[in-house]
């Protein structure tokens, strides 16, 4: 909370201090530079900072996620008329885990080769839903709600212990598989709060929430043994023991963000081209 508090600190103070520049007389323009757009079409990107605000379940069972996260987003809307529209969002972090599950300690396991590549690099979240706007003069307001998939970067995640010996099981018959499933939708929502600095240009600042729906997040945990024929771990091996971990808290994070929105009224091309299509009369 600490974090969080500093950042929204220094946000308020960018904006407090810059505010007077863009009202200032050299960006002031005529009325008509800043009508409110009928049909606008936008395109946003931010950067900023994810805050967790789930619980912290056992780091060793889960794995620990940070507190704080970089964020970038890129969004796009269309609106119907001048107050409603549809929007899509993507939205990328960094490796959400500050320290890697240990389901079992004092065992060194290894990653199946499900999970590799550049899925360990970072998450990601998509979401699509209904955009609200409204505008007062220079200042713009947007709400957001919808629905969406994300990843935590290692989803379904399997691991077997380490072997000393390859290809062979000289070194045990009894195992520990693991397998850590983490929810994927979410309900996405949002407010954004903008300032046109011109027509096409706006200053903008996203505060997000995202909301894991569905069940818990599970982590479980089986005592294998290699069945009889086989010389490697298998998934038809006899489980002699299962046990299974659940938890909720790794789906809710605050994300606030800044950055520049791009916008053009639809509603100009589409009289433009109506009027082309006119028959003329002679």
């Amino acid at each position: 909370m600490k974090n969080l508090r500093t950042y929204l600190l220094a946000l308020f103070s960018t904006v407090v201090f810059a505010l007077p520049v863009f009202g200032s007389d050299t960006i002031v323009a005529d009325t008509a530079r800043f009508r409110h757009l009928k049909s606008p079409f936008i395109m946003s990107l931010t950067l900023g900072k994810q805050f967790h605000t789930g619980g912290r379940p056992d780091a060793l069972v889960f794995g620990d996620r940070k507190s704080v996260n970089t964020e970038m987003s890129l969004r796009m809307a269309g609106f119907f008329n001048r107050f409603v529209g549809a929007y899509g969002q993507i939205d990328v972090c960094g490796d959400p885990w500050k320290r890697d599950w240990q389901p079992v300690p004092g065992l060194d396991f290894v990653e199946s080769d499900l999970k590799c590549g550049i899925g360990f690099l970072f998450s990601w979240a998509i979401s699509a839903g209904a955009i609200f706007r409204y505008e007062v003069q220079r200042w713009q307001f947007f709400g957001r709600v919808g629905i969406g998939t994300r990843s935590l970067a290692y989803d379904d995640k399997y691991a077997y212990p380490a072997m000393e010996v390859d290809n062979t099981l000289e070194a045990a018959t009894e195992y520990y598989r693991a397998e850590r499933y983490l929810g994927r939708f979410i309900i996405d929502g949002g407010l954004t709060f903008g300032y046109r600095t011109s027509k096409y240009v706006s200053i903008i600042m996203d505060v997000n929430y995202r909301h894991r729906i569905g069940g818990a997040d599970e982590v479980v945990l089986s005592k294998m043994c290699v069945a009889d024929g086989n010389d490697w771990y298998s998934d038809t091996d006899p489980v002699l023991e299962r046990r299974s971990f659940k938890t909720k808290a790794f789906g809710n994070e605050l994300v606030v963000l800044i950055g520049a929105q791009l916008q053009c009224d639809l509603s100009g091309r589409k009289k433009a081209k109506k009027q082309a299509q006119k028959p003329v009369k002679k």
